[in-house]
């Protein structure tokens, strides 16, 4: 690579150059997988037909569920020359936008986004349209299809999945005879940790284990329903119970094995950084199809977080936490008068958020919810309540916000996978902390220098112009939480949360 980073910006910046978009977009063809390469501008052995106006909309969800990241770009079909294009197949292939000059060697330009076609459409007799999706979209698919097969009644049931630690699942009856007449039971799909302990009828009852197959088999036949504690999934054969490790194995390991993530997908350091700052142990069990994308939403929403795919195709776990700033953005950087403050009416309408009084966490769900308790068998009241409870739960408080904004002190449950009550208090606390202040929500129209702004990233915002406004005079450190990318222009609209 020839031009360096600095060169790069800089010719961002300037104008009169001969800025050029370049498309390599996977499709296939009569049962080939074929590469078309596109451009906006003639160059080299690209095809020229890229039409202006290539967009691209990504968000941090400000409630902890990301907003899908999509874009599109327009093709030209003059007299119909790629009607045949509409025939062929571009879900879930490859997409790679570049830019760059015109003069440049292909490896000089960057990616503005490497992503998955989803379709191609007509707009009109004279251009086509490819809807493009972030790389996630791979991993929409369910975590496994592995079925138990057999003769028994549950010839066709899906087999159980248990990632962490779960307390009281109900397993899967693999052979209601079993080895000794007690019945065969499977836990996980894949070799385990083990059971610690097993329940029929809310009583502990003692069984035989075997964590290379994930079955059990009782000692003596269950009088009830069958109940298990287990630590489940193993990654190389050791066992864990940590978000960034599971979150990162479901890419990996999980659903279709043709859109599975590599280590090349994955932003390796980031994750990194992430495990090292949450250790909380957590636990999630599945027994249907479900999705691999939403259980690793699921998991890193455990902790406020969310798994997004940045512009370049890689896997982040990203926080709404604020770090050190990375760069400081003034008026010079942003369309004159774009600066805007939104008002927190606006932003509980537009999210759904607002300012919060109190925090109800559940943690440590209860997998099998049960109704205990007969006369022949006399159990604990303290132990028919604590099983007929699907989720604990902690909750946290500030009375003189809820004075203060006239809130209800008795907020909705928010669900964890959290299995500790101490790590379930430090998230409620966090999550109070940061929504018992109004955030405020700026959006501007940034310019060429922003373009290359990165979801998550923390920077400075700052009014340079003879009236500044919003308080803004001296800058704020910011998140960014919103970019929406007009390549025509060559702008982005920014939105950062303070």
């Amino acid at each position: 690579m020839s031009i360096s980073d600095t060169q790069f910006n800089d010719w961002l910046s300037a104008d009169g150059q001969y800025r050029n978009i370049v498309a390599e977009i996977t499709c296939k063809v009569g049962g080939s997988e074929v590469v078309k390469y596109l451009s906006q501008r003639t160059y080299g052995s690209y095809e020229t037909g890229l039409l202006p106006g290539f967009t691209y909309t990504e968000n941090l969800g400000l409630t902890g569920s990301p907003s899908l990241s999509i874009g599109s770009i327009s093709i030209e079909n003059i007299n119909g020359s790629r009607d045949t294009w509409l025939d062929y197949i571009w879900a879930n292939r490859s997409c790679l936008i570049k830019i760059g000059d015109v003069s440049w060697d292909i490896a000089d330009y960057r990616i503005v986004l490497n992503g998955i076609s989803n379709s191609l459409t007509s707009t009109d007799e004279k251009t086509l349209s490819l809807v493009i999706q972030d790389k996630l979209q791979r991993l929409n698919t369910p975590i496994t299809s592995a079925v138990l097969g057999g003769t028994t009644a549950n010839k066709d049931a899906i087999i159980p999945f248990t990632l962490g630690e779960c307390c009281n699942i109900t397993p899967l009856l693999v052979d209601p005879i079993g080895p000794t007449g007690t019945g065969l039971y499977r836990y996980h799909v894949l070799p385990a940790e083990g059971v610690f302990e097993g329940r029929a009828g809310e009583l502990p009852v003692s069984g035989t284990d075997d964590p290379a197959s994930a079955t059990v088999y009782p000692t003596f036949k269950p009088i009830g329903a069958l109940t298990l504690s287990v630590q489940g999934h193993k990654i190389g054969g050791v066992y864990t119970n940590k978000i960034a490790d599971l979150v990162k194995e479901l890419a990996k390991n999980s659903g279709k094995v043709e859109t599975r993530f590599t280590d090349g997908d994955i932003d390796l350091t980031q994750v990194s950084t992430f495990h090292t700052s949450h250790q909380q142990p957590i636990g999630y069990y599945g027994n249907s199809q479900d999705n691999v994308l939403s259980c690793m939403q699921l998991l890193a929403g455990s902790v406020g977080a969310q798994v997004v795919c940045n512009r370049s195709g890689l896997m982040q776990i990203l926080t709404l936490d604020k770090g050190t700033s990375t760069k400081t953005i003034t008026s010079t950087d942003m369309e004159p008068k774009s600066l805007v403050r939104t008002s927190m009416g606006s932003l509980a309408d537009a999210f759904g958020i607002d300012v919060k009084a109190g925090i109800v966490l559940g943690y440590c769900k209860n997998w099998t919810v049960q109704t205990g308790g007969t006369d022949k068998i006399p159990i604990p009241q303290a132990h028919i309540d604590m099983f007929a409870t699907e989720w604990r739960t902690v909750t946290v408080k500030d009375t003189t916000v809820a004075t203060d904004y006239k809130l209800h002190l008795t907020p909705t449950r928010e669900d964890t996978y959290l299995l500790t009550e101490a790590d379930a208090t430090a998230e409620a606390n966090r999550r109070l902390n940061f929504w018992k202040v109004p955030r405020k929500i700026f959006t501007f129209k940034g310019l060429s220098s922003c373009l290359f702004l990165s979801l998550g990233q923390t920077i400075t915002l700052k009014d340079t112009t003879a009236t500044p406004r919003y308080g803004l005079a001296s800058g704020s450190l910011v998140l960014v939480t919103g970019l929406a990318y007009d390549w025509l222009t060559y702008t982005v609209t920014v939105t950062v949360l303070v």
